[in-house]
């Protein structure tokens, strides 16, 4: 039996520089923090290989995503 997915759900890259909030299984948010600062790119998965790669992110297939925290992302927005 499956679980139901509760939304928000917080992913990042091993390398703390890239965050995501997964809103839902169409949308998703992404953090990229570099020398210049943070930026923020919304995403909306409008072909298969994004619904893909969003239910990569909340089963970790692969294992490229730690678990986050809406805290963390927080913070990294500035908060």
């Amino acid at each position: 039996m499956k679980h139901a997915t509760i939304f928000p759900l917080y992913r990042k890259y091993m390398n703390n520089k890239v965050f995501f909030k997964i809103i839902s299984l169409q949308i998703f948010e992404e953090l990229s923090v570099t020398s210049s600062g943070v930026s923020l790119q919304i995403i909306t998965a409008n072909i298969h290989p994004d619904r893909v790669r969003i239910q990569d992110m909340i089963d970790n297939r692969g294992g490229y995503w730690l678990k986050s925290s809406e805290n963390e992302w927080n913070k990294v927005m500035g908060i």
